[in-house]
């Protein structure tokens, strides 16, 4: 690369992780003063792939290589924008979503470029807006910004809040809207960014029903302390359960019906008893279940319950109410002998 540029950067989330901490195994590469027809020959010559050749965007392994550019925004579609080849290092970071991703680090000299003081932020665990006049041509940057927040405790400023509820997202699927969120339940803080979902007045439009404030603060109090007892790939469905049994909301009225068809068959208990413990035990362990607490978990490790099931004799039934029998049968041995 160096025989056709001496401007080429890291950019974007690789540089971004080196101030926040965190390991990263993806690699943003921009490159300046190379013409678009030249970058196709440099892509062809190193066997990458156009993923985006009207961004100017080719990959390779764990690479994305990438000329720098400007975009403007030209139609409602979130792939309608003119884009151009930019010569600037300052105009091609106004592109940019967040000032720490805004970061970069010369491939072949390690200079770093830190144009809108990204390190700063990234220090001090700041997410700010770069480009008021840019950042609204695409709404998904606001998901964007709620699940940076949700994966790396980042701290928003109050003019940037108000600025993210004036952004109509009603132009984006429910495809995009469910990837971001899907992130953002994924992440370290899921709490955190259902809490600023909830605060720029976009929680009934990403998951298409309303919560009063107060128990709304009292299920992100139960995500927050029970979070890490479930598996990491049930936290989306987590939170409607909690839902489900604050608000008595019907999973089949809910957006994501395929995500959430484990909600018909999850247990929902309204009292927490050995018995009822028990119950669920004869259908999963009990650190499957997505109702486990502190407490919860104690207690099915004394009733050996958490990792394993209770085993049921259903030999020579007829009907459900010889299961249920059965059932009752089995607790009560497995209580008495426990």
């Amino acid at each position: 690369m160096s025989k056709y540029t001496k401007r080429a950067y890291f950019v974007g989330g690789c540089v971004r992780d080196i101030y926040l901490c965190n390991k990263t195994n993806d690699y943003d590469i921009e490159i300046y003063d190379v013409s678009p027809s030249k970058m196709e020959e440099i892509a062809k010559e190193l066997n990458a792939l156009g993923v985006g050749k009207a961004f100017f965007v080719y990959k390779k392994f764990n690479y994305d290589l990438a000329l720098a550019r400007t975009e403007k925004k030209i139609g409602n579609l979130h792939t309608d924008f003119s884009v151009k080849v930019e010569k600037s290092i300052y105009k091609g970071s106004l592109r940019r979503d967040f000032r720490m991703n805004t970061i970069m680090i010369n491939i072949f000299t390690q200079e770093v470029i830190d144009l809108h003081k990204g390190i700063r932020d990234c220090k001090q665990k700041l997410i700010r807006i770069v480009n008021y006049s840019t950042f609204k041509e695409d709404s998904l940057r606001v998901l964007r910004f709620i699940q940076f927040i949700a994966r790396f405790r980042l701290k928003p400023k109050k003019k940037d809040l108000k600025y993210l509820k004036k952004i109509d997202i009603s132009n984006l699927s429910n495809e995009r809207i469910n990837a971001e969120l899907i992130k953002l339940f994924n992440a370290k803080y899921p709490e955190l960014g259902l809490y600023y979902l909830y605060k720029i007045n976009l929680f009934e439009q990403c998951f298409g029903f309303s919560v009063e404030k107060k128990r709304f603060f009292q299920v992100l109090h139960k995500i927050k302390s029970n979070k890490n007892l479930v598996f990491k790939d049930k936290r989306f469905v987590l939170m409607f359960f909690y839902f489900i049994d604050y608000f008595n909301i019907y999973y089949k009225k809910l957006l994501f019906k395929k995500k959430l068809s484990i909600l018909k068959n999850e247990p929902c208990l309204r009292e927490i008893n050995d018995y009822n413990l028990c119950k669920i035990a004869i259908t999963m362990p009990l650190k499957e279940w997505l109702g486990l607490d502190k407490n919860i978990k104690k207690r099915a490790k004394e009733l050996k319950i958490y990792d394993k099931k209770i085993k049921v004799n259903y030999e020579n039934i007829k009907s459900k109410n010889d299961a249920k029998k059965c059932e009752e049968i089995a607790i009560k041995e497995y209580l008495e002998n426990v």
